[in-house]
C-alpha cells in the first residue's frame, strides 16, 4: 500500500493505486450547500486534492474516464445528475508572485497572466465544445474572463470555476506591505494596492461581489454571471 504524502492529483492517485479515503458521497450534499462554496481548513488537510476530485468529477472533457476514476468509489454507485456536465477551469494563487516590493501594478500583471494563462489553456481543452472564439486581453485578465463567460454562454453549459490557494498571494503581500512600515510609504502602497485591484472580489464568493465587475467587459457576460458559471 502506498501513501500519497504531497499528492493533490485526484487523477494520478486512483490511477496509480494509492491509498484513498473514499469520501466522494460528499459531492452530492455540496450540490446542495449552493453555488459558492469555501472551504476553510488549514494547511495539510487535503483542500487541494479534494478541487481535484471535483474537477475530475464535473469536468465533461473527462466523462470517458468517469467510471475508470470513480467506478469504485462510493460517488461512483451512485452519481448525481450533473457529473461530466461542466467546463471546469482551475487557478492556484499559489502560482501568483506577491513580490514585487508590494508594487500593485506588478502584482496585478502577475494575477492577470495567471488568468490569462488558465484561459488559454481552457480554450484549447473546449475547442469541441466552443465555437466561439475566445482572446485574451494581453494585460487585462478580468476582460479575457468576460470574453470567456461571453463563448460558455453560447452553449448549453455552464462554468465551474475552482480557485486554490485563494487567500495565499494577498496574505503575502499584507506580510509584506505592513511588516515593517517605512515612513509615511507603506500604508501608501497598502492603499494603492487595494484601490488598483477594486474591481477583484475579496473572496472566492464571486457571486456575491457582481456590482464590483469592470465595465469594461462585455455586458452580455456579466448579465449570465449568476446563470453560467459556478465557483467552489
Amino acid at each position: 500500500m502506498r501513501f500519497p504524502y504531497g499528492i493533490a492529483d485526484f487523477a494520478a492517485l486512483i490511477q496509480e493505486g494509492y491509498f484513498y479515503v473514499d469520501r466522494t458521497d460528499r459531492i452530492a450534499l455540496l450540490e446542495e450547500a449552493g453555488s459558492q462554496l469555501l472551504f476553510l481548513r488549514p494547511r495539510r488537510f487535503g483542500k487541494s486534492l479534494w478541487l481535484s476530485t471535483l474537477e475530475s468529477y464535473y469536468d465533461l472533457a473527462r466523462a470517458d474516464d468517469f467510471d475508470r476514476l470513480f467506478g469504485g468509489l462510493k460517488i461512483g454507485q451512485n452519481p448525481t445528475p450533473l457529473h461530466d456536465r461542466y467546463f471546469v477551469m482551475r487557478w492556484d494563487f499559489s502560482l501568483v508572485d506577491p513580490k514585487g516590493d508590494a508594487d500593485a501594478d506588478a502584482i496585478a500583471t502577475s494575477l492577470y497572466s495567471h488568468v490569462n494563462n488558465a484561459i488559454e489553456s481552457f480554450a484549447v481543452r473546449y475547442q469541441d465544445w466552443i465555437d466561439h472564439p475566445i482572446e485574451c486581453h494581453p494585460t487585462d485578465g478580468l476582460r479575457s474572463f468576460g470574453r470567456l463567460l461571453t463563448a460558455i454562454s453560447t452553449t448549453p453549459y455552464k462554468l465551474y470555476l475552482l480557485i486554490d490557494e485563494y487567500d495565499n498571494f494577498a496574505n503575502e503581500v499584507m506580510v509584506t506591505v505592513h511588516s515593517p512600515l517605512p515612513a509615511g510609504g507603506g500604508w501608501g502602497r497598502a492603499s494603492r494596492w487595494r484601490r488598483n485591484l477594486s474591481p477583484l472580489p475579496t473572496s472566492p464568493r464571486w457571486g456575491e461581489g457582481s456590482e464590483r465587475l469592470p465595465t469594461s467587459c462585455a455586458d452580455s457576460a456579466w448579465t449570465n454571471w449568476r446563470r453560467d458559471w459556478r465557483v467552489c
